[in-house]
Order: C-alpha cells, then sequence, then structure tokens
C-alpha cells in the first residue's frame, strides 16, 4: 500500500510539472496584415550612407561637441527630407539636440515619441586597417551599408525619418501627435541630450502614450535550442554607476615592504568582491523565457515553469552563461587599476575602478552597503565617481496595447517570430524619459547575429541594405498603428 501511495504521489507530480511546462508561454497577439506602402530602398540606403560619412563622435564626458559635424549632419538632414522640415515643427534643445513635433488631428491625445541618438563612439585608428571598409565611408558595399553608426544607431534616426518622409509624401497625417528626438550625447551619459530634451518636455508640459528607443533587436541564433529568429523589447534597463576603490599607505623601498603594500590590500578587496558577488534574482528573466514558450525546448520548459522545484538547477544554468548572469544579477567589474611609478618603489596610492551595472530592485545604497560588508577593511576608501549615477529604470507593462501594438509591428515585418520582453543590460536615452512617459519601451528593427552584435562599438559595423529596408517598413507600420487611438 505505501507504495502505490507513493507511486501515485509520483504521477501526479510529474502530471503537475508538465502541466505547468505545457502552459509556460504568454499570450499571443494577433497580427493583422499591414498596408502595402511601397518604400525607396535605393534612396533610404544613400541617406543612411550620407550620415555615416559625417562624424558626429562623442569622446569622451569631458571633451568638446564635434560641432561642425553635429551641424553639418542638421544640414543633410534638411536636404534629404525636405517634405519633413516643411510640415513638422523642428525645435533645436541645447543646442544640438533636436526635437520635431508632427501635430495629430486629435491633439487630446497623448503624442508618441520615437528616440534614436545622433553621436557615435570613434574607431580606434589602430584598428582601421582590419574594416571591410573604412569606418566612416558609408561605402555601399557586397550588400552592405557600411560605417559606425549604421548599427549604432543612425539607422535608428534615419530610420524614423524615413519613414515619415514616405508617409508624409502619401498623404499621411497621424491622428495622435507623432515626436521624434534625436539626442548627441547618449554614447557619453545623454546629461546635455536627452536628459534636457526631458527637461523641456516637462516645461512643456508634454506627458507621452508610448516611448520607442533603440535596444533589443532581431536576433538569429540567440538562444540555446531555437533555430531561427527571436525578438527581444527591452522593458527595463539596469542602472550604471562607477565606484572607486583607494588604498593609502606608505611609500618606500621595495626591499623592505610592510606584510600588507597599497597594493595587496586593493588585490584582496577584489578578489573578494568577485568571491561573493551581488545575490541572484530570476524576477527579469521569467518573462523573456516565458516570451519565448513553445519554441523553448521542452527540458528548458520544464525547468522554467517549475523554479519551485529546479531553482538551483536554474540558477547554475543561467550563471554559466555571463550575459546571462548579468541579467540576474547586480553586476561589478573592476576595469582599472593605478598606482606605482617604478619597479622598486612601494606605491603611496593604489585605486581601482569598479563599473557596476544595477538590477531592478538592488538601489545604489544597497551596491555600497554590499561592498563595505565583502571587503570588511576601513584601509580601502569606497566613493562613487564620474557623472553617471543612474537607479535601475522602472519596468514597463507588457498587457497595455501599446506593447501589444509593437509586438504586431515586428511581426507585420519580420514574420511569425517569438517576440518577449527582455532586461538590457546596457543603458540607453530612454531611462531619462520615465519623468514623461510609464510605457518605455528598447527595440531596434535589424536582424543581428552573434558576429554582427560584436560589431556594434568594435570593427566592421555595418548593416545588410534589405535589413535597412525593413528598418523603414517597420517604423511605417508602427508610425501608422501607434498613432491612431488605441482601444
Amino acid at each position: 500500500m505505501p507504495y502505490i501511495f507513493l507511486a501515485l504521489v509520483i504521477i501526479l507530480l510529474v502530471a503537475v510539472i508538465l502541466a505547468r511546462a505545457l502552459r509556460f508561454r504568454a499570450p499571443s497577439v494577433q497580427v493583422e496584415p499591414g498596408l502595402p506602402i511601397q518604400i525607396d530602398v535605393e534612396r533610404a540606403a544613400q541617406h543612411l550612407a550620407a550620415a555615416i560619412r559625417i562624424p558626429t563622435i562623442s569622446f569622451g564626458e569631458n571633451s568638446p561637441v564635434e560641432q561642425d559635424a553635429f551641424h553639418a549632419l542638421h544640414r543633410k538632414l534638411e536636404e534629404m527630407y525636405p517634405r519633413l522640415h516643411r510640415s513638422l515643427e523642428k525645435i533645436p534643445v541645447n543646442d544640438y539636440s533636436l526635437v520635431y513635433r508632427w501635430a495629430g488631428s486629435q491633439p487630446d491625445l497623448d503624442p508618441i515619441l520615437l528616440l534614436a541618438h545622433q553621436d557615435v563612439v570613434p574607431a580606434d585608428p589602430t584598428t582601421w586597417g582590419d574594416w571591410g571598409q573604412p569606418p566612416f565611408s558609408g561605402a555601399i558595399h557586397d550588400g552592405y551599408i557600411w560605417g559606425r553608426g549604421t548599427l549604432d544607431c543612425k539607422n535608428q534616426l534615419i530610420g524614423t525619418l524615413e519613414a515619415a518622409e514616405t508617409l508624409l509624401e502619401k498623404g499621411f497625417h497621424p491622428q495622435r501627435t507623432v515626436l521624434f528626438a534625436f539626442g548627441h550625447d547618449e554614447e557619453i551619459g545623454g546629461q546635455n541630450g536627452a536628459e534636457k530634451i526631458t527637461c523641456w518636455m516637462k516645461d512643456q508640459d508634454i506627458r507621452v502614450e508610448a516611448v520607442l528607443d533603440e535596444g533589443g533587436a532581431v536576433l538569429k541564433g540567440g538562444f540555446p535550442g531555437i533555430e531561427g529568429l527571436a525578438a527581444v523589447i527591452g522593458t527595463v534597463e539596469k542602472g550604471h554607476i562607477d565606484v572607486r576603490l583607494h588604498v593609502t599607505a606608505t611609500a618606500g623601498h621595495a626591499s623592505t615592504p610592510p606584510r600588507q603594500t597599497a597594493v595587496g590590500i586593493l588585490s584582496k578587496a577584489i578578489t573578494r568582491i568577485e568571491a561573493n558577488p551581488m545575490p541572484a534574482h530570476l524576477d527579469q528573466v521569467l518573462p523573456m523565457f516565458r516570451g519565448l514558450g513553445e519554441n523553448l525546448p521542452f527540458t528548458y520548459r520544464i525547468i522554467f515553469a517549475n523554479q519551485w522545484l529546479f531553482s538551483g538547477i536554474l540558477r547554475k544554468i543561467l550563471e554559466d552563461n555571463p550575459q546571462m548572469n548579468a541579467s540576474i544579477r547586480t553586476s561589478i567589474a573592476a576595469t582599472i587599476i593605478h598606482g606605482g611609478i617604478k619597479e622598486n618603489i612601494l606605491p603611496r596610492e593604489v585605486y581601482a575602478n569598479l563599473n557596476i551595472r544595477l538590477l531592478p530592485g538592488d538601489s545604489i545604497d544597497d551596491v555600497l552597503n554590499h561592498l563595505r560588508s565583502v571587503i570588511r577593511d576601513d584601509r580601502v576608501k569606497i566613493t562613487l565617481t564620474g557623472n553617471c549615477r543612474n537607479e535601475a529604470s522602472p519596468v514597463s507593462p507588457t498587457d497595455v496595447p501599446a506593447f501589444e501594438i509593437l509586438k504586431a509591428s515586428i511581426g507585420r515585418t519580420y514574420g511569425d517570430i517569438p517576440t518577449t520582453p527582455y532586461l538590457m543590460l546596457g543603458g540607453s536615452d530612454a531611462r531619462y524619459y520615465a519623468a514623461v512617459s510609464s510605457h518605455i519601451y528598447r527595440f531596434s528593427p535589424m536582424v543581428l547575429t552573434s558576429e554582427e552584435l560584436d560589431s556594434v562599438h568594435g570593427i566592421n559595423e555595418r548593416t545588410r541594405v534589405d535589413d535597412f529596408a525593413n528598418n523603414v517598413r517597420f517604423f511605417i507600420d508602427l508610425i501608422l498603428n501607434w498613432s491612431a487611438p488605441f482601444i
């Protein structure tokens, strides 16, 4: 009898596990056919290439703005999009950032906002010989548009304006006002661009229904066990701080060192930090895997749907992948160590920089308290540095019309592919707009392989001409549907 009872318990447990796995999916979104609007693919490619040739580079927080380059880009936009510049109100912000207002026929509806940034990171001159085409050539070669900004993120800027120009040529007039906002310093923090634009919007008492910025993409081979394409939409992004660990000790001759040198004290602190990471939390990754649903290998669905039973296994799986590990905890990375001036002199001062990306739920104070408790050494001074001191952003909802319409636009552009929310590990201008909207999403309409993803801020950044055409088609579809009243 006890064996029969045990067998029944096991059968019931297996049934519950399997049932939960079968139900582990996000609600589907009905995708209606879109309007067949033709675009000029060659014109769009040439326009992106022209923008790439203007080196609007952000070199660093304390470097001056490349004034001539940004003004040249603004003139080029006026030249390429004459109808848009006749029809929309152009509002310069803080000299180099731009806002365009496309007035809707129903001004009582809150506007939508499409973001991009004008600036790009430099291309290391020592790597130029490794590029297939020069990084600011804007060359169109072998079916690709080449250069810095083709993926991050002049493609987003030109794609939105190309879509607007095309719609204006077709006589389209939005019901809901459409805003475009293009900051000029996203690559160095956005304090003089996006933050100033947000201040302007607050002064104008503008409340935004939905925001789209760069972020996720359509990934090819981006998830283990999933063949084909999968789209990820950022609904939240991690916070960011830099912390300096600073140790001061007695200088002297290296032939008579103390029991612990300044370098030794600092090294021990870093070792303790790496051995004691911040606690893991699965809250932000579960919605992503739920969105992938039946496209996941069934073994994964069993584990993710039953974390009450397999939480240890699940955590181990995620921790073994650096990107997944960064998605479940606040990451702390030592990036700079400095100290010493000569081989036989004990340094008086040494310091290290910690680059820290905060998971939602972990505050800056939580991180600083964690560092103090782990290091346990008053000789190591812990201070915040730099201008970027950002808590994690609020999480935008996925059960609202704005998100469902966004998913549908992705479906009409890229076909029936899994589309899911995710936690964005890097930073973007989008975080500033939480002051004017609760529905902020991060998606870049492009298909990326792992190799192409590595070219962002790297070597051989480029985008396929046909993929950029889909970028424009996506923004046409999104503007058409986001600018209508939400049901």
